[in-house]
């Protein structure tokens, strides 16, 4: 997926690491079993995330068993396996790589793009038959994005919108998502993706200035009022997401997700934007959390 929605392991209980790291192995056993090797390349923090919250919000606990993995054979580890959760992040996380394989062929003319989509073209053909009311969506809020992107837009929240849309589908179409908890996940799964979205444009800003690539902060213009802009839109989108995420009601997995809202989140916004503190010396939990839900 994109890799920005990740815990702070530091603040981790070893418990609740364990419990996410068993989630992030679970989803790359699942999309071995589902779509086979290659594909295991495409898992992220992001997806781990998605799945211990709709896991939680199910209700119903994962079975864990331990496995050993291509990566550490030696010792086996607790795998979280057999919940409808996983094999959904798994789909998800596969037509999310494929999306940002084909848009990285068609704008960019990436030759290391066609041999990636190549191997992830069945895995991907699999998921958009397993999930095609999702797929769909995706591929619709990917097309708006990618002319968006081509446009060139100065306006940052119409690019960090669509990919909040898709986001918000995304958390809402989970198919372990009770009904009451749907109309919930949407709003939170789309300050998410604003979220993400921004805290990518920060961190490749400059990288982006020097390749030329579109990058929304730098479509706003060359002063420091853009960079600053784009912060606080994006400490906006986390506010919001802290405050839906607060509403949620249930237990499993919660510490890591608390610790992904309230240390993760900050400690990834620290490192996009260079900061060392939060914005007007606050620690940025703090401003999480004073900033109101709207």
């Amino acid at each position: 997926m994109f890799g920005y929605l990740l815990p702070d392991k530091q603040e981790l209980k070893v418990k609740d690491f364990a419990l996410y790291r068993a989630a992030y192995c679970g989803i790359c056993r699942a999309i071995k079993l589902e779509y086979g090797q290659l594909p295991r390349l495409a898992v992220s923090y992001d997806a781990a995330v998605m799945a211990v919250l709709m896991m939680g919000v199910s209700g119903k606990e994962p079975t864990a068993r331990k496995r050993v993995c291509v990566l550490n054979p030696v010792r086996k580890r607790p795998v979280y396996e057999g919940h409808e959760a996983l094999k959904y992040a798994a789909a998800v996380t596969v037509m999310l790589t494929w999306g940002k394989l084909t848009d990285a062929w068609a704008d960019e003319r990436r030759v290391a793009a066609l041999p990636a989509m190549a191997g992830l073209a069945l895995a991907n053909r699999k998921a958009l038959r397993q999930y095609p009311q999702v797929s769909a969506h995706i591929e619709a809020c990917l097309r708006d994005l990618t002319a968006l992107e081509k446009a060139g837009c100065a306006e940052i929240d119409r690019p960090a919108d669509a990919m909040g849309r898709m986001m918000g589908g995304i958390f809402e179409c989970g198919p372990v998502v009770p009904e009451a908890a749907r109309a919930l996940l949407r709003p939170l799964g789309y300050h998410i993706g604003r979220w993400i979205y921004l805290a990518d444009a920060l961190d490749d800003r400059e990288k982006d200035a020097k390749s030329g690539a579109y990058n929304v902060v730098n479509a706003m213009g060359k002063g420091q009022g853009s960079v600053e802009l784009a912060e606080k839109t994006c400490l906006w989108a986390a506010s919001q997401a802290a405050a839906l995420f607060d509403l949620t009601e249930f237990e499993w997995g919660r510490a890591v997700l608390e610790n992904v809202m309230y240390a993760g989140m900050p400690a990834v916004f620290n490192r996009v934007t260079g900061k060392e503190k939060g914005i007007d010396d606050r620690s940025l939990e703090g401003a999480w959390r004073q900033t109101e839900l709207k």
